[in-house]
């Protein structure tokens, strides 16, 4: 009779394991997953500037929407940045210090992936959207670039191709760590900039890119 009692109550509690693990994958399907988000530029490098608006100040302010997203979906989540400054200890080398000590950040945490953050620029104004850029550094970054890629297309309803990033590129050909670039609108567009001032779209667009990484990480 103890022996029957003891299975029941050993069945029941794996029944009850298996529900509460089912239950947190299905709400909160991040849960255990460290993100790295950095938001590009800082403190004296403003990015690309149009019209007096600098990169470095959309940059973090979408960071903060995209964190808040992936953390309400479980996500542990690190920002290079979370105010306006860059990473920099050197006044000779500024950027290339900014650059080390990102790479550095990024590396030494062991997370699952990191996204950079940044706009794109051109000089007409007609361009628009997101892009999503990868280095072959990591062998999976490229399959994690075409998923994001493909949720924006869909947010954006355009139909962008991911793009390599240049080996001659400093920064991103030196993290080991899984991630991608994404420029997730342009500064010199007047779409975008308006649009990225509006916090439901802000949100609808973080939620975009989150759902995305669920989609490559499950």
């Amino acid at each position: 009779m103890k022996k029957i009692v003891f299975l029941f109550a050993l069945l029941t509690l794996l029944i009850f394991s298996l529900a509460f693990k089912k239950s947190t994958i299905n709400t909160f399907p991040l849960f255990g997953y460290l993100i790295v988000i950095d938001p590009g530029h800082g403190g004296l490098d403003p990015g690309a500037v149009y019209d007096g608006e600098l990169e470095k100040n959309y940059n973090l302010d979408f960071a903060k929407t995209l964190k808040s997203q992936l953390e309400h979906l479980g996500a542990s989540v690190l920002m290079t940045r979370s105010a306006d400054y860059d990473l920099s200890i050197s006044n000779t080398h500024r950027k290339k210090s900014d650059f080390d000590n990102r790479i550095l950040l990024i590396d030494e945490t062991s997370a699952n992936m990191y996204i950079s953050l940044h706009m794109n620029y051109l000089k007409e104004t007609k361009y628009y959207g997101a892009q999503v850029f990868y280095s072959d550094v990591n062998k999976k970054n490229k399959t994690l670039a075409e998923t994001i890629q493909s949720e924006l297309n869909i947010f954006f309803k355009l139909n962008k191709k991911v793009k390599r990033i240049p080996s001659d590129k400093y920064m991103y050909n030196k993290i080991n760590t899984k991630g991608v670039l994404i420029e997730f609108g342009f500064i010199s567009s007047p779409k975008d900039r308006k649009n990225l001032l509006n916090e439901e779209y802000k949100n609808d667009l973080a939620k975009s890119i989150a759902k995305s990484i669920v989609t490559y990480l499950m």
